[in-house]
């Protein structure tokens, strides 16, 4: 993707995260019936997300593996590293802080397409996400997180996959 490309792209999930919370479906730009059997006006912001495939499998751990970034307001760039290994990392400002200068450390496991997290933040406080792929976007949202820290930051707005 080019570097104007990847630039409207955040700057449009930077408008999605703003004009609705992360549990608003995406919706399709034409007035073809979405999953929920309803239409919509068509969007330009919408059209980013839905011109992608969405997956309906719950989403494995060979999908979600690698690293995703999203622009934020609060934080600007942000950054999530999920290894083979099973380690997680988060960093902001730059993808070299995911090695370099990592904001939150853990570990992470995916079971029935459940993602379960540990991290360093949050002491040993398990929580529990629901990962949705739409084309190369990530959403994570909440099934239950104790760790409100954790749980408000991972589940607003969009993740973009940057390793492929």
């Amino acid at each position: 993707m080019s570097s104007v490309a990847r630039a409207v792209v955040v700057a449009l999930m930077m408008v999605v995260s703003a004009c609705g919370d992360s549990t608003t479906e995406p919706t399709a730009t034409s007035q073809a019936p979405t999953t929920q059997g309803t239409t919509t006006s068509p969007s330009t912001t919408q059209a980013v997300i839905t011109q992608s495939t969405t997956t309906t499998a719950p989403v494995t751990v060979d999908q979600i593996v690698g690293e995703w970034s999203r622009e934020s307001a609060e934080h600007g760039s942000e950054f999530l590293r999920f290894a083979a290994d099973g380690g997680f990392v988060y960093a902001e400002g730059d993808i070299a802080n995911l090695d370099a200068h990592p904001s939150v450390i853990g570990t992470f496991a995916m079971e029935d397409g459940a993602l379960t997290l540990v991290t360093d933040d949050c002491g040993e406080v398990v929580g529990s996400y629901s990962p949705r792929l739409f084309g190369a976007f990530l959403e994570i949202r909440s099934l239950g997180d104790s760790c409100t820290g954790r749980e408000d930051g991972l589940t607003f707005g969009f993740y973009s996959r940057i390793d492929g």
